[in-house]
């Protein structure tokens, strides 16, 4: 005879004599929906719904330990091997993005200089002790023309002044990284105002288009290295638009 039992949060332990494990269905609210599952004691590992298993012998004492406290299901149990082409409880669709932007780790964020008379405007991404991952950067600017992108080591003068960037998990604390803008003396920064600055190449960007430096996989910044754009010509606002990722 089959058994189907709920869980609560927090789990629960199941005292029925069964051989045949399902697991029927979970929900977190977009959190982990795995569960640990325990046998007479022994250690079955960790099932996610849909799972099953079918013991030797049977067991007595079911232990359910829900890897995220918040999660609830049903469990089916039963005595010998239970088979079916039917889909039972709660079909859970898994959107992996807006689960990722439910950790509070997920960020956007614009991040703005204007043109300063006889100075080469300056813009970035600083890591801040953090590793971020840079999962798009766009560039703009009223003045069409090349720009200079590259990595420092820090932010320096040039990139002076850091805004936290926005959360994408709404209400939640901005990001320990930031955005970061200022300006320099010439279109190649000194040591002072972007350490270790290195640039590895240029784009040519029209006036008031938005210019996706393409990467195809994210760029990664490890703890204080910058990200940055130099507008090499003055007199010239400079413009990024940010999604970042706190990884560490």
């Amino acid at each position: 005879m089959l058994q189907t039992l709920p869980f609560a949060a927090g789990g629960r332990q199941i005292n029925a004599k069964a051989s045949f494990f399902r697991y029927e269905s979970g929900d977190a609210g977009g959190l982990d929906t795995s569960v640990r599952v325990r046998a007479d004691g022994n250690d079955l590992g960790l099932f996610l719904p849909g799972d099953n298993i079918e013991l030797p012998v049977s067991a007595s004492r079911w232990e359910l330990v829900p890897v995220s406290g918040s999660c609830t299901g049903t469990v089916r149990l039963g005595m010998g091997k239970v088979s079916g082409s039917r889909l039972v409880g709660t079909v859970n669709v898994i959107d992996a993005a807006a689960a990722k932007t439910r950790t509070g780790n997920q960020f956007i964020g614009l991040v703005a200089v204007g043109a300063a008379v006889g100075f080469v405007s300056m813009v970035g991404v600083w890591a801040n002790g953090k590793t971020v991952a840079v999962k798009s950067f766009k560039i703009s600017s009223a003045s069409a023309g090349n720009v200079a992108i590259g990595f420092a080591t820090n932010r320096g003068t040039g990139l002076g002044v850091a805004n936290a960037l926005a959360s994408k998990l709404a209400g939640s604390p901005g990001s320990t990284h930031g955005g970061c803008y200022g300006t320099i003396s010439t279109s190649v920064p000194t040591a002072g105002e972007s350490p270790g600055w290195s640039a590895f190449g240029t784009m040519n960007i029209n006036s008031n288009t938005p210019t996706e430096l393409v990467t195809h996989e994210p760029i990664v910044l490890t703890a204080n290295m910058c990200l940055a754009v130099i507008g090499q010509s003055t007199n010239r606002d400079l413009f990024i638009q940010l999604n970042t990722e706190e990884v560490v």
